[in-house]
């Protein structure tokens, strides 16, 4: 039978310096499109100068792919490493301008698109060093700052593991309602053989059980990490605070080495599990989405279903809100040494993400469980 996807539009802008990243992005959507989004309803289309724009005359080239890009986009992902790109007659830099223009849209549309910014933390080769770029870059990042965007950064080793999330939180936050278009499709057939037969809801009550328990046990290890972090923080702090007028510098650098080292684990750990936690949070939304469609065909479900959604949403609320406070305890901590500020930086970046797929898994509960009440 004919089936209905909804399809996003999603806008990629960039410099040249990040074609690496450029076609990390081409390569996720697809894996996107692939792997996830047939089963949940949901395609992506990428909308690129490389793959998307015909060629033109205007006021400048800029202006051509302004033109071509649609009005009511969904997403916009834009990448800086060391460049801003080459002015165009409106603003410092194509790329800058797109973004503008798409922030633009997000404060007219309620809050669509979605902004994805991100920023290449690697090294930069001398050879590829453009000095007037690299400062027009940084003062950049401070108008995004003052526009209230928030940005992240990643390594060129971490970039497919980021995007692949941050595209799943992005296309989970939007509603149907807000897709560029519905088209239909038809959808296979199920294979008489048995090779690809559809879970029924025994399992997949069963599996989502499952997921549930594995993020629970990864809550209780992170909560474990965090308050051991917090209360190295806090030890090196009060020493810190009580000895200030007699200590020397190697004492305020050993001190604040210690913070920093209990940061870098609380990272490791975080980073070490990245992509285990990506799977199950992609899992858990696909399995719950499954066991909805599957209510049809019955008048009554299991009763301890429900309680295991409650609980597993305020034990996820409820580390989600740990997660923020201490993220506002690091943003907070004074710039003491290079060591700290680059542990610190690391883990907030790390806390985000955590942040971003709880709140995912979130959403996901919050919308099934009314449609799950009803047959209880």
């Amino acid at each position: 039978m004919p089936r209905t996807i909804q399809a996003y539009d999603v806008f990629l802008a960039s410099p040249s310096d990040v074609n690496d990243e450029r076609l990390q992005v081409r390569h996720a959507i697809d894996h996107f499109n692939n792997r996830e989004g047939i089963q949940k309803g949901q395609i992506l289309n990428l909308i690129s100068w490389e793959t998307t724009m015909a060629a033109g005359i205007g006021e400048d080239a800029q202006a051509v792919i302004n033109e071509q890009v649609p009005p009511n986009y969904d997403i916009l992902i834009a990448i800086f490493w060391h460049r801003l790109g080459s002015p165009t007659k409106r603003d410092i830099s194509g790329s800058v301008e797109e973004l503008k223009r798409g922030i633009t849209l997000n404060k007219q549309q309620d809050k669509f698109p979605k902004i994805l910014v991100l920023f290449k933390d690697d090294p930069i080769p001398p050879s590829q060093l453009d000095v007037r770029q690299y400062e027009s870059l940084m003062n950049f990042k401070k108008e995004l700052e003052d526009l209230g965007v928030f940005y992240q950064y990643f390594s060129a080793d971490k970039f497919r593991d980021v995007i692949d999330l941050n595209i799943v939180q992005a296309v989970a936050g939007i509603s149907g309602e807000n897709s560029t278009q519905i088209v239909t499709i038809d959808k296979p057939k199920n294979n008489v053989s048995g090779e690809t037969q559809e879970e029924g809801i025994i399992e997949l009550q069963e599996q989502l059980g499952e997921i549930m328990e594995q993020i629970s046990e990864f809550l209780m290890d992170l909560t474990e990490k965090t308050e051991t972090m917090s209360s190295e923080m806090n030890e090196q702090t009060s020493f810190l605070s009580e000895r200030a007028a007699t200590l020397s510098s190697r004492d305020i650098k050993g001190a604040t080495s210690k913070v920093a080292e209990a940061m870098d684990l609380s990272s490791f750990f975080i980073e070490e599990n990245e992509d285990l936690l990506t799977d199950l949070g992609i899992n858990f939304s696909a399995k719950v989405e499954a066991l909805v469609d599957t209510l049809g065909d019955f008048d009554q479900i299991d009763a301890d279903l429900i309680p295991s959604m409650v609980g597993f949403r305020e034990s996820v609320g409820s580390s989600n809100n740990s997660m923020t406070d201490m993220r506002s305890s690091l943003v907070a901590l004074p710039r003491m040494t290079t060591t700290l500020n680059k542990a610190k930086r690391r883990y907030v970046e790390n806390l985000d993400v955590v942040s971003r797929l709880f709140e995912s898994l979130s959403d996901t509960a919050d919308r099934s469980l009314p449609k799950l009440t009803e047959l209880t």
